[in-house]
């Protein structure tokens, strides 16, 4: 089997599926050592270097969002803290008037 046989072998599939058609003898890539099993477990490394990366481009993602709504709700806490603090004081003003 050539690189690009195995190329074609594998880029179809996952990276788990890769790393046991390789390991199982389903894609014959040669014994352990030998530069096509290299090769072969190369292109499975970078398969799952490329799933890691998308996963944390998309944790990163949520925790920006996860932030932007934290932001968002302190902001509304503080909104809610000054319109009660304005409420009692509007309340105490009317009462100290209504007693005059």
């Amino acid at each position: 089997m050539e690189h690009q046989d195995i190329f074609d072998a594998l880029n179809p599939l996952s990276a788990k599926e890769a790393r046991e058609a390789i390991n199982t003898g389903k894609i014959y890539v040669g014994d352990l050592g030998n530069p096509r099993h290299i090769y072969a477990m190369s292109l499975v490394t970078a398969k799952e270097a490329a799933l890691r990366d998308s996963i944390e481009t998309e944790s990163l993602s949520i925790s920006r969002k996860a932030l932007s709504i934290s932001r968002d709700a302190k902001n509304i806490a503080i909104i809610a803290m000054i319109l009660s603090i304005t409420i009692s004081i509007i309340a105490i003003i009317v009462t100290l008037w209504t007693r005059q």
